[in-house]
């Protein structure tokens, strides 16, 4: 079966390593973070099967998990997002959100753009393509989420990502985005590529000379052309999970063979930025995708 597969050519939605995604990751208030993504590809036994996971972490009490999965005439796919029946993340009239309706888990988010920048990366991964794009590079979340009894509203700061493509990148990923009513910047990094964008005051700015160390203790980003320094102090806890738990069996095997064995893990950050000599605060999401083996 697994020979079977890897032979299969065609159309890159056709092949065994296209996947597709839409994430949506908010700060909010309250000290918490929203982790929601709905996913589409040929990792498992049925094309085009989808999984959505939504997780709600927070500094104080146990987090809110859910997951759901459609097979693959339920589902509906474009540049408008991703759904399974009425359930994903799409964009409807303009404004993209997040609904869920189900016996364990009900939910609408809304996230309404800060910025009318869509930055979009595409490159390359051996003769394959990926490509990502911040469909929402600075939004305002707001909403509700409700499980067993539990949840509230929702209110933050947020960022959408479509991500996709038959050249899936390998790990690690590791990512930063800083959310403030002023200051909006993005650095998203997958394999050979990487997504970056800023925007001061809603307007998109260059980031040719963007840098940034992701793997310190306190993460730093720099655009020194347009006077920006900032410096993220991760909350002292974060929430993990593994984007594969939803396979079984031989599609495991298929799983890691196309993606490796990854672990997902989200933090948010204070963001403490000097933006030409004025300081402020804001708020930032950390995220990581790592091997396991590579779990700290």
């Amino acid at each position: 079966m697994i020979a079977l597969l890897l032979s299969c050519a065609g159309a890159p939605q056709d092949a065994l390593t296209w996947r597709e995604g839409v994430e949506l990751l908010a700060v909010l208030d309250g000290q918490g973070i929203l982790d929601a993504r709905i996913t589409t590809g040929n990792t498992g036994l049925l094309r085009g099967q989808t999984r959505m996971r939504i997780d709600r972490w927070s500094a104080e009490g146990d987090p809110i998990l859910f997951s759901q999965h459609a097979a693959p005439e339920q589902v509906s796919r474009s540049a408008d997002g991703i759904t399974a029946q009425e359930d994903g993340i799409s964009r409807i009239d303009g404004q993209w959100s997040l609904r869920v309706v189900d016996e364990a888990f009900n939910g609408l988010v809304e996230l309404q753009p800060l910025t009318t920048a869509r930055p979009e990366s595409v490159w390359l991964e051996g003769e394959k393509q990926w490509t990502v794009a911040a469909e929402v590079a600075m939004g305002r979340a707001s909403g509700w989420l409700s499980a067993g009894g539990r949840g509230g509203a929702v209110r933050g700061f947020g960022v959408l990502l479509h991500r996709g493509g038959d050249g899936v990148p390998a790990l690690p990923r590791a990512a930063a985005y800083v959310l403030d009513d002023r200051v909006s910047l993005g650095l998203d990094t997958h394999g050979s590529g990487a997504l970056r964008w800023a925007s001061i005051d809603g307007i998109p700015v260059p980031v040719d000379d963007l840098t940034a160390d992701l793997t310190a203790p306190q993460p730093t980003l720099s655009l020194p052309s347009a006077g920006l320094q900032i410096t993220l102090y991760p909350w002292r806890w974060d929430g993990w999970s593994n984007p594969m738990e939803h396979l079984m069996g031989v599609e495991a095997v298929l799983g890691g063979l196309v993606l490796g064995r990854p672990m997902r893990r989200v933090r948010a950050a204070r963001a403490d930025i000097t933006l030409r000599g004025e300081s402020l605060t804001g708020q930032g999401i950390l995220l990581d995708v790592m091997p396991a083996s590579q779990v700290p």
